[in-house]
């Protein structure tokens, strides 16, 4: 059997760089099942208020956050509802209890929080929840590639000739 990189792409080998999780908290606890559970070709960003937040968000595309409602100052919702207006690719996870669940609850049924990390945490709740992140925010990025970059079928269209590389017939039913 070969080995895993005999199978990879070299045109994948300068992809995009993995997804960077950034997390608003000072909770050991939550900070230590976090650094467990995180991939490490993930970056890991560990920040105490927004102010710190902005900096890493702005230095490059690919984030998923974790909010920690003990440590937000201020309103959890417009903050989340400020994080996504800002950058719209960026996933979020809110972590608390659930008086701070209904707190959220318009931008949990939104989509402006992608998901609600109750409290106490553990482990596999966390792994979970981050790797659902990572992948809803992998699904929007193809989502959002797919949008910008439309194929070009125009010599399908105009009938190109057959056998010309790159033009196709369509085969309809019925039809030979």
């Amino acid at each position: 059997m070969l080995p895993q990189s005999e199978f990879e792409s070299p045109m994948f080998a300068n992809g995009p760089a993995p997804v960077a999780i950034a997390a608003i908290t000072q909770d050991r606890a939550l900070i230590g099942l976090l650094r467990s559970v995180v991939d490490p070709a993930n970056d890991l960003i560990l920040v105490t208020s927004e102010a710190e937040l902005t900096p890493h968000l702005n230095s490059r595309r690919g984030w998923v956050a974790l909010l920690d409602s003990m440590f937000v100052e201020g309103d959890l919702a417009a903050l989340a509802e400020r994080l996504r207006d800002n950058w719209p690719d960026l996933v979020l996870v809110v972590v608390g209890t659930a008086e701070e669940q209904s707190k959220v609850a318009a931008q949990i049924t939104s989509g402006v929080v992608y998901r609600f990390l109750h409290r106490p945490v553990s482990a596999p709740r966390v792994r979970l929840f981050v790797d659902a992140a990572l992948r809803r925010h992998e699904v929007e990025n193809v989502e959002r590639t797919l949008e910008q970059v439309r194929p070009d079928f125009s010599p399908v269209e105009a009938g190109g000739k057959p056998g010309t590389p790159g033009v196709g017939r369509a085969i309809l039913p019925g039809v030979i």
